[in-house]
């Protein structure tokens, strides 16, 4: 597994990518006010899955699709919690 990247796309809106492979890789935003899990892949033929989440949601009970870094948990926790 590559290391956590996070990315700034605005002053609201960040991403976390881990998995990453020539393949795809598996990531959550913050977007409107919601968590987006994701699957990417770069195959053409695979489904790309996603999966929303509420900020309250994650907080009560963690992450609902897939099993994130425990690093991503965290910075995702630390950030919902300045909201």
């Amino acid at each position: 597994m590559n290391d956590t990247q996070k990315t700034l796309s605005s002053e609201h809106s960040q991403e976390w990518k881990w998995n990453e492979h020539v393949e795809g890789h598996d990531g959550v935003y913050i977007d409107k006010g919601k968590l987006l899990w994701y699957t990417h892949s770069e195959n053409p033929h695979a489904s790309n899955a996603a999966r929303e989440q509420s900020f309250d949601d994650f907080l009560k009970n963690g992450p609902n699709a897939g099993t994130p870094p425990s690093q991503v948990v965290q910075e995702l926790r630390e950030v919902l919690m300045k909201f």
